[in-house]
């Protein structure tokens, strides 16, 4: 222990009631006031000028850890810097509000790009696929800080087995962090392109494809009625497929006319021709 610092002992900073100052050595005080608070001064002399900074209630820092902020300034005042000064300049800085992940994918949702997807359906499975594997691992952190092994830990527990999903949702990513770029939230590096992922990308397993199984005839009319409790088009062109015994181009092409016209329903000619 250096001579002269570390002259208080905790009892004896917990028993001072007579107002004053109480050094410990160093520059480090506690003063304790007509009121019987007690709170710790930093007192330092820079170019011919001695100020006091105030570092807080007793109370709330121990004997120990203003013993610590005390040197930390007196390496400050070493360096010919006023503490007092710097904290202040750090006080009237601008504050620099973070935007997380989430609240970039929250932006981008009300874009003009997404706004011209072609459907409601479309932007909601778009927002899903990010809701459900992106935002629970990189939603609360600050979009500037994302970094490639981040994107990876999106990424890597669906790629060997849900490889399209992966691969849209990597494009969906590397769209969100395109626009945080654009918007001045990120710099240029876009940790979710291709050109940063490739390596990688290439080194991971891809899901088999494989076809879905026949279904067994004894269940068919209780698979078709539970086909025709579902709602939306999808449905109703598996139905129309089914019933007329056509390929899915042929729903998929077929339009209102097609579908009243004697003819197309017979056979005798392509559905699609029908419909011209």
């Amino acid at each position: 222990m250096a001579r002269g610092i570390h002259r208080l002992s905790a009892a004896e900073v917990r028993t001072k009631t007579k107002p004053g100052y109480y050094a410990d050595g160093g520059g480090l005080y506690l003063q304790v006031s007509k009121w019987q608070t007690r709170s710790w001064v930093f007192k330092f002399t820079l170019n011919g000028r001695t100020r006091g900074m105030g570092l807080g209630s007793e109370d709330l820092l121990t004997l120990k850890n203003a013993r610590l902020e005390a040197e930390s300034l007196r390496a400050v005042v070493r360096e010919g810097r006023d503490p007092i000064e710097e904290r202040a300049d750090q006080r009237n800085k601008p504050m620099v509000q973070v935007v997380t992940f989430a609240d970039a994918v929250g932006s981008y949702m009300q874009s003009g790009r997404i706004k011209k997807f072609r459907s409601d359906k479309h932007r909601k499975n778009w927002r899903g696929s990010l809701d459900m594997h992106a935002i629970p691992k990189i939603g609360d952190m600050d979009v500037s800080k994302v970094e490639i092994e981040d994107i990876k830990r999106v990424l890597k527990p669906i790629y060997s087995t849900k490889t399209e999903t992966a691969r849209r949702l990597r494009g969906r990513m590397e769209s969100i962090f395109a626009w945080a770029m654009d918007e001045g939230h990120r710099k240029s590096d876009n940790p979710a392109s291709v050109k940063a992922l490739e390596v990688w990308i290439g080194n991971q397993g891809k899901a088999e494809k494989s076809n879905h199984p026949a279904i067994v005839q004894a269940d068919l009319p209780t698979w078709f009625a539970e086909l025709r409790k579902r709602e939306g088009m999808a449905a109703r062109a598996l139905e129309f497929t089914i019933v007329l015994g056509h390929g899915f181009e042929t729903a998929r092409c077929a339009g209102y006319a097609a579908i009243l016209t004697p003819v197309a329903a017979s056979g005798s000619r392509p559905f699609c021709s029908a419909l011209i």
